[in-house]
């Protein structure tokens, strides 16, 4: 599975990266821009793709990824964003806190929310931009290397350890050659 056509690349990008799952028709605001290097194996792309969104038990992210169409020989441009529930429930665990009706700063929980959400603010003012990217740039570095994770696909010489964060391998082995904030 070496090298395909940029083409059925393409194609197999765009498929994977949009089944995320969520209502399409209402696309996330993109929070995070991952810049893919375009010479990566196929193999390698779908496996990292997998990871980003995968299912958190597959030791996936359960990020939202779009992909912005290629063109030839360009970088591959993946735009990373969460569906409003994963970013509530990444608040909670990253321990983010939030003003409550009474004016009191504590750590924002899931379970309190409407404690949060002062009359008339609905949950997508909840948490700020910066938060939310802050939150998508953990959930991203938090993706760790199985111990079924011996190797990036196509890279056998690049060998991965258990719990190893995978977005910093895939920069040290330019599969990944940017992330910025959007």
């Amino acid at each position: 599975a070496g090298h395909m056509s940029k083409q059925s690349l393409n194609m197999e990008l765009t498929e994977m990266a949009e089944e995320n799952g969520e209502d399409t028709a209402v696309l996330p605001q993109t929070y995070l821009v991952l810049q893919l290097n375009p010479e990566t194996p196929s193999n390698a792309l779908k496996w990292l793709v997998d990871k980003i969104k995968g299912q958190r038990r597959d030791g996936g992210a359960e990020l939202v990824l779009l992909k912005q169409p290629l063109r030839n020989n360009e970088p591959i441009i993946l735009h990373v964003s969460a569906s409003k529930i994963k970013f509530l429930e990444a608040a909670e665990e990253m321990e983010i806190a939030k003003m409550d009706k009474n004016g009191q700063m504590r750590e924002f929980t899931v379970e309190q929310l409407e404690d949060f959400l002062p009359e008339g603010m609905s949950v997508e003012d909840l948490l700020t931009n910066s938060e939310r990217q802050t939150i998508v740039r953990h959930e991203l570095e938090n993706i760790r290397a199985l111990a079924e994770d011996d190797h990036i696909p196509g890279f056998p010489s690049y060998t991965l350890y258990e719990g190893q964060s995978i977005i910093h391998v895939c920069q040290d082995c330019n599969i990944i050659t940017k992330i910025y904030p959007l």
